[in-house]
């Protein structure tokens, strides 16, 4: 069977994408990253690249870049199920926690205290408006993907979410580019990567610590992308926005793998993953708060 004729049994949202390239200077080299994600569960590296090379044939891909697309895509590759009847799954190559660097870092770290301290925006016992911040993270009418509760989501124009965003608990860290999509499994939703947007921001979460740690994590991790703003969850963990806006794909995962080296939480690496809106309210009436805003790393 020709590799051509086999993208007639890929799930419908992947024929979408094969069918649809864009050209050089509109996404051209994010679209191939994700593409190959998708694709090695279904095919050898080999005839990814030649399916790539047919379709993106009229797209002005440069020499090679289909193959370090293929080769880099693999770390994040969509995996096979394990047992029959089970769904396909994400499975990055993320390096193992690293306890004793962690341990090493959070040994001389300012905590909680040091990350208000060194806030440009002082927010130290404010109430952040949430509406504001939004606006800033997120400018203009774009569609954003928010909601109450996992299964109360919803993705429309920001100026209709005007308003409301204070008492939603969950939103998705990058703007959507449609109202509607398929899951990996075929169903139409309002939350799914398929219709995530440009990434603009990596969230990291790190769970299992204390705050007074994870804001030194956070703090450190700024040394190796642009900290944008660290929430807390109210509750365990703390939010930390990094901005990646214009960053190659490589380049995020090489800052989100030392992240999970760290021990952050793999699952936000996800594009259409739900975390806590800044400033909102969780379902116990609990205030999301801000503790770090720097606006001038947001372009």
């Amino acid at each position: 069977m020709s590799t051509l004729s086999r993208v007639a049994a890929f799930p419908p949202f992947l024929r979408d994408m094969l069918s649809s390239p864009p050209r050089r200077g509109e996404g051209l080299h994010r679209w191939l990253f994700c593409v190959a994600r998708h694709l090695h569960v279904h095919l050898p590296a080999d005839e990814i690249v030649k399916l790539l090379k047919q379709v993106a044939a009229h797209s002005g891909y440069r020499r090679g870049e289909i193959e370090e697309a293929v080769e880099s895509s693999k770390r994040c590759a969509w995996g096979k199920p394990q047992l029959p009847g089970t769904l396909y799954r994400a499975r990055p190559a993320w390096p193992q926690h690293d306890p004793v660097r962690r341990a090493e870092l959070v040994k001389s770290g300012g905590g909680v205290g040091g990350l208000l301290d060194a806030s440009p925006v002082n927010l130290a016992g404010i109430k952040a408006d949430t509406e504001d911040l939004i606006d800033q993270l997120m400018p203009g009418n774009r569609l954003l993907c928010c909601g109450q509760s996992p299964r109360l989501i919803q993705t429309k124009p920001r100026e209709e979410w005007r308003g409301q965003l204070a008492r939603q608990q969950f939103i998705v860290p990058s703007p959507m580019r449609a109202t509607h999509g398929l899951t990996q499994q075929g169903k139409r939703s309002e939350r799914c990567s398929e219709i995530v947007g440009p990434r603009q921001y990596i969230v990291v979460e790190f769970d299992g610590s204390s705050k007074d740690d994870q804001a030194t994590l956070h703090l450190h991790l700024a040394c190796h992308a642009p900290l944008v703003m660290v929430v807390d969850s109210g509750n365990e963990s703390l939010h930390g926005w990094f901005h990646c806006g214009g960053a190659t794909i490589e380049e995020i995962c090489r800052f989100f793998a030392y992240a999970v080296r760290l021990g952050a939480d793999p699952a936000t690496f996800t594009a259409c993953q739900l975390v806590r809106m800044p400033g909102g309210t969780r379902d116990t009436g609990q205030l999301q708060r801000v503790l770090f805003f720097n606006p001038a790393k947001i372009r």
